[in-house]
């Protein structure tokens, strides 16, 4: 068996969003909300939730202020992250070698698709990337199987041939849920043993690592 397709999550395993998505998420609290957060700590804890959920979380179910939430941080958050955004250390050149080997890439986010796009534009990395599922184009997002399935049905290929790799417990279980193999990106990750106790198929330190599996597999 071989690997055809490599499915991505976006933030923290392409790219490092981590540090400028809690502290936009602090501004957006105190000017939404009233209130100081420690965004770093309740992203750590969010497990790869939807900036939409997040937000149901922190104003207790109340749609509008929900709303208004994701909105600022939205506002915010494309303004930072026009400042030296760069994807982690060998993801370029892991892109690239997959795409020599005809290896199909797609990207499946919680996050916006539209700015997950931009991001990837802005870094270099799109012109690798085949297909991209964002929060907008799926009802359930992970850890349930529809955003892995609507890539894979794009891209027109098979869950037994298929790796997704992402750096939370939602990426995990969603690639479990889908019936594709799933990789840790712990080189990303800020919940190491959430994703070993999962017990995913691979656990890589680095992305260079995942050429390794195409390759052995």
């Amino acid at each position: 068996m071989r690997f055809d397709c490599v499915l991505f999550d976006h933030d923290d395993t392409l790219l490092p969003t981590f540090a400028l998505r809690a502290r936009v998420l602090e501004v957006a609290a105190r000017e939404v909300l009233g209130r100081d957060l420690d965004g770093a700590a309740f992203l750590g804890q969010a497990h790869g939730r939807s900036l939409e959920q997040m937000s149901g979380d922190l104003t207790d179910g109340d749609a509008d202020l929900a709303a208004r939430l994701v909105t600022v941080y939205r506002e915010h958050y494309y303004v930072e992250n026009r400042r030296g955004l760069v994807p982690y250390p060998g993801i370029a050149e892991l892109l690239d070698a997959l795409a020599r080997q005809r290896v199909r890439i797609a990207v499946v986010t919680s996050k916006h698709g539209l700015g997950a796009r931009g991001e990837l534009e802005s870094t270099g990395l799109a012109r690798y990337v085949e297909h991209l599922v964002g929060a907008e184009d799926v009802e359930r997002p992970k850890p349930d199987a529809e955003p892995l399935r609507r890539a894979m049905t794009a891209l027109g290929v098979l869950p037994e041939r298929t790796l997704m790799v992402g750096d939370t417990s939602a990426d995990v279980l969603g690639a479990r849920a889908a019936g594709t193999r799933g990789a840790g990106a712990l080189w990303g990750t800020r919940d190491r043993q959430t994703l070993r106790d999962l017990a995913p198929d691979y656990l890589l330190e680095h992305p260079s690592e995942i050429l390794s599996l195409v390759r052995q597999a």
